[in-house]
């Protein structure tokens, strides 16, 4: 997979925008071709493909608060030790009396998701620790390609 980029022998054309004042600015446009990739923090051409691995639940504020604990303190450290893992997002969401809790885990590989997964990748995977703070447990796990990371 490549990113292309200008280059002296072929520039690409650039996209422009106006800010409130009226001022233009031209900003490069980057194109990438092949499969999706992770950009951020890396200069064009420096990419690695990454999947993100969605999963979901609810809690009581006080089960949300002890899951946090228990993502921050237990689950990452777990998979920090785990080959293809690159990181994750826990999400909350107040919904009424009780907290959405999505988890976004980063991953190089299908292989790296199926050795902490098992080999059925949709199942969710809930450690007793964590069922025990939680009221509602999404039994599935949904995995996208990500196609552009802007946090950079």
């Amino acid at each position: 997979m490549k990113v292309l980029g200008p280059s002296p022998a072929a520039p690409r054309p650039a996209a422009t925008s106006a800010s409130t004042d009226g001022t233009r600015h031209t900003h490069p446009q980057w194109i990438v071709r092949g499969r999706p990739t992770f950009t951020s923090g890396r200069p064009p051409g420096q990419t690695r493909d990454v999947i993100v691995r969605t999963w979901s639940a609810r809690a009581t504020p006080a089960g949300a608060a002890d899951y946090h604990a228990y993502f921050a303190g237990t689950l990452l450290p777990e998979l920090r030790g785990l080959a293809g893992f690159a990181g994750g997002y826990l999400l909350s969401r107040p919904d009424g009396g009780t907290v959405e809790l999505t988890t976004h885990t980063f991953w190089e590989s299908a292989a790296a998701i199926r050795a902490f997964a098992g080999e059925d990748i949709s199942r969710s995977v809930v450690e007793p620790q964590a069922r025990a703070v939680l009221l509602d447990i999404d039994p599935t796990a949904t995995h996208r390609d990500v196609l552009v990371d802007a946090r950079g």
